[in-house]
């Protein structure tokens, strides 16, 4: 699909808000209530992948060519979501699919979940910002290419983190 079809299309036009919510929940320098930093990261986490699944397959057309890295000060935002965070890490089972195999555990990093899915989103927005097409194209392959193969993954683990973290509150009376 070329750049002015994606741009126009529902899925773009559904994503790109769901993404720009999410980086700016986790840039917000006010720590406020920790239970409110999850719900609100639960519910863009939903629409992120949801919206993200979608996002189309863009042709990259632009002869001239996009390869500028940005500087972000993922140290800063690391701690940030730290100390908005009540947890950070949980269990996970990394064969979940294998329902005939003994079951395989690993430990999950909530923190690392949100700052992974923040810096690929960032990266792609920034690029997307600098307004050529070539960096457009580059950065809605980026949106998709960094989904696919990286983010989903940390959105759904993330997901199931807080909806447990929140169950077992609920169950404690908390």
């Amino acid at each position: 699909m070329l750049l002015a079809d994606v741009l126009k299309s529902k899925e773009w036009i559904d994503f790109f808000p769901a993404a720009t919510e999410f980086v700016d929940i986790v840039e917000n320098r006010n720590p406020g209530d920790q239970m409110v930093f999850l719900t609100l990261v639960q519910s863009c986490l939903i629409e992120l992948y949801r919206h993200g699944r979608l996002l189309p397959e863009i042709t990259l057309t632009a002869e001239d060519q996009y390869d500028r890295d940005f500087e972000i000060d993922m140290n800063a935002i690391n701690i940030f979501v730290g100390e908005r965070v009540p947890f950070s890490y949980y269990w996970v089972v990394l064969n979940s699919a294998a329902i005939y195999e003994s079951p395989e555990y690993g430990t999950g990093d909530f923190i690392d979940d949100i700052c992974d899915i923040y810096l690929d989103l960032k990266r792609s927005m920034v690029a997307f910002d600098l307004g050529t097409i070539a960096s457009r194209e580059r950065a809605i392959w980026n949106f998709k290419l960094t989904y696919d193969f990286h983010w989903s993954t940390h959105c759904i683990e993330a997901l199931n983190a807080i909806h447990e973290y929140l169950e077992c509150k609920k169950l404690n009376g908390d």
